[in-house]
């Protein structure tokens, strides 16, 4: 067919596309945990004149605490490109007679 192309100017086309889709998701979390105590082993005392106390106290306050933030994130992507040749040679060595 190529001889027959060159003795009577045939034309080729040549064409490409390319597509290229991507998507990529992603999850974060990052805990954290907290315990707390306040006025541990406390004492006081007083002295009313008459009557002297002393009170111990153990723990006075219990704090707990937790904590998770969470993150999360998507995207996406598309991309595309397309490519065209004509090679127009139409004369060819007897296109000038036909």
């Amino acid at each position: 067919m190529s001889i027959l192309d060159q003795l009577l100017g045939g034309s080729d086309s040549e064409s490409a596309n390319v597509e290229s889709n991507s998507s990529d998701f992603d999850f974060g979390a990052a805990p954290g945990f907290a315990l707390g105590a306040s006025d541990i082993l406390r004492s006081s005392s007083s002295d009313d004149g008459d009557m002297e106390s002393n009170d111990f106290v153990g723990i006075g306050d219990v704090g707990l605490g937790f904590a998770s933030p969470i993150v999360i994130g998507t995207s996406s992507s598309s991309d595309s490109a397309s490519a065209n040749s004509v090679d127009g040679d139409n004369g060819g060595l007897l296109g000038g007679l036909l």
